[in-house]
């Protein structure tokens, strides 16, 4: 669970609207992608939920098992800016099919690997390492191509109902994902293998032309060949990289701000994790450990609720500091309750606070960008919203092991309320006002 600004997704919802399309339900092409990524992304959660569980299973360290976690993202990150300069150069049909051909072949071989008795600590940090850098690099063209396969006023339709999905693989992956690993180590791996198969499948059969450049909407022009030539030439890597870093150095409010979001994110993925491995390490039932992820999900959703009905008549500002405090209030009760169903309402109640923020900061954040820098300022804004992650698995596992499950919990939900306290110190963020309010005045 990741608290983070989504500018990245904005990049790709400001069109002009200049004809009628059909409905998503009959866009052939939109079906075909909506069911490859809803097949990835259920392998993708059920797999990376039941991950520390093998990996504690097979190492029989919760040390190991939190860094392999770390291994993973970092590995990721590694490959999150080339990829993002890759997505908009290349054809975006044959990234994906690319991609999740990859995804079949790297978790597929960890299947043949447990089989043939020669799945141990190495083979798995070695899996976590090569899907990282699979996920980081390709993990970034889904949207992109959603965005050429949809017309501009049908976004925030096909955006919405992709939340929706998302909401329900979270509160399936973790029960799911908590019985296949009772049933045996590698029916996870199985899960990943056919939903990276089932989304290579759909993602071939796309007939729209995906190549960058080329709109496949009704509101977008497509680019004559000299156009998109010319376009790849001027869009060098290296100023799309350097050019969102070099703008978040002119505006520290919208950059501290990214940099206490990383904190929390950090802090909150850190207490989850703890959370799972100390249940793990204590004997529970790996299907009841999964109720976690549900708790998580069954939050986030009601908060997407409740955010949908406030953010328009909250001032922006009050409301995302107030939510990363409440956040951190919310997870405080963990360290004294023993009860395993009531911290799960704990931690339902602190997921709340997640799309109340993420509709009210993310929003504001975006609104100050220029439109035509959005998506190298998203992407280097995304790197440092996600570079603080690795740790948290890290950080939990050796905690757990060195310090125990109280003090290395109150690291972390210490980190959570300090980072969301910090935000009440940034002035201009405390005085945006509700979205009818917000002006080009970021800094």
């Amino acid at each position: 669970m990741v608290v983070a600004m989504s500018i990245n997704e904005a990049t790709y919802t400001k069109t002009a609207n200049t004809t009628v399309a059909k409905p998503l339900h009959r866009n052939a092409d939109y079906l075909k992608w909506f069911v490859s990524d809803v097949a990835a992304d259920a392998g993708n959660a059920i797999r990376a939920f039941a991950m520390p569980l093998i990996g504690l299973a097979i190492t029989g360290s919760l040390s190991l098992a939190g860094a392999i976690g770390g291994v993973s993202m970092i590995s990721s990150l590694l490959m999150y800016l080339p990829g993002g300069v890759v997505a908009d150069r290349v054809d975006r049909k044959k990234l994906l099919v690319v991609g999740h051909g990859l995804g079949v072949f790297i978790w597929a071989s960890a299947i043949v690997a447990y089989l043939t008795g020669n799945l141990n600590t190495a083979a798995l940090f070695i899996l976590a390492a090569v899907s990282g850098l699979r996920s980081g690099f390709f993990g970034g063209v889904s949207i992109p191509a959603l965005r050429q396969l949809v017309p501009g006023e049908q976004l925030p339709r096909a955006l919405a109902a992709n939340q929706a999905r998302d909401g329900a693989i979270q509160m399936a992956s973790g029960p799911v994902g908590g019985f296949l690993v009772a049933l045996s180590v590698w029916a996870p791996f199985v899960a990943q293998t056919i939903g990276h198969g089932i989304a290579w499948f759909f993602s071939r059969t796309i007939k729209a032309d995906l190549r960058p450049g080329r709109a496949q909407t009704s509101n977008t022009p497509s680019l004559s060949e000299e156009d998109v030539d010319a376009t790849t030439e001027a869009l060098r890597g290296r100023d799309q990289i350097t050019g969102g870093f070099r703008w978040l150095k002119f505006h520290p409010t919208i950059t501290t701000l990214t940099v206490l979001v990383a904190i929390t994110a950090a802090a909150l993925n850190g207490t989850i994790q703890t959370l799972i491995l100390s249940l793990a390490a204590s004997g529970a039932n790996e299907a009841r450990i999964g109720l976690v992820s549900t708790a998580i999900a069954v939050g986030m959703i009601i908060g997407s609720l409740i955010a949908g009905r406030i953010t328009s008549r909250v001032p922006t500002g009050k409301l995302a500091i107030a939510s990363l405090i409440f956040e951190g209030v919310a997870l405080t009760p963990l360290l004294v309750i023993d009860s395993f169903y009531v911290v799960l309402i704990f931690v339902a109640i602190a997921a709340l606070s997640v799309p109340l923020f993420n509709s009210a900061a993310s929003g504001w954040c975006i609104a100050q960008i220029p439109e035509d820098q959005i998506g190298s300022i998203g992407a280097a804004a995304g790197l440092i919203n996600a570079g603080l992650l690795p740790l948290a698995p890290i950080m939990a596992g050796v905690g757990l092991d060195a310090f125990g499950y109280t003090i290395t919990l109150a690291v972390f939900i210490g980190l959570n309320l300090l980072a969301g306290c910090a935000t009440a110190l940034l002035p201009e963020f405390r005085r945006v006002g509700i979205p009818s309010e917000w002006g080009l005045t970021g800094r």
